[in-house]
């Protein structure tokens, strides 16, 4: 009986790992547009004006990017474990990115020259340049 039991607890404690385990795909569905935080496995490519840029060793990469006036994508890669925010001064591009995820928020920029950082570490800078 108590062996029985033990293969019934497995069995059920694999079905409920199976039901969390989100699409076959592995995506994740990004939260609608109104968010500035989204977890994405899409790819950028759909997006025609994209800034992609990779938070790392608690540095952005690149620091300079450069796009087009008009909706720009930005796409924003954490490779460190802790949480950052990509920020850009004077627009409503605010996307908190948890460690080991990616953010992206679409925005209708114009021409000229923004400086973004993270909130929480101020050493992390860069600007972008719209033409």
């Amino acid at each position: 009986m108590r062996r029985l039991l033990g293969g019934l607890a497995i069995v059920a404690l694999g079905l409920g790992l199976a039901a969390c385990g989100g699409d076959d795909d592995g995506t994740v569905a990004a939260p609608d547009s109104s968010s500035t935080t989204a977890a994405s496995s899409g790819s950028s490519s759909e997006h025609e004006n994209t800034v992609s840029v990779t938070a790392s060793g608690f540095a952005f990469k690149p620091t300079t990017a450069t796009a087009k006036a008009g909706e720009v994508y930005f796409e924003i890669k954490n490779d460190d474990s802790t949480n950052h925010t990509f920020t850009i001064d004077g627009t409503d591009v605010d996307i908190h990115v948890s460690g080991g995820t990616t953010g992206e928020k679409e925005t209708d920029l114009k021409a000229g020259s923004y400086e973004w950082h993270c909130t929480i570490h101020s050493t992390m800078k860069g600007t972008l340049t719209v033409s």
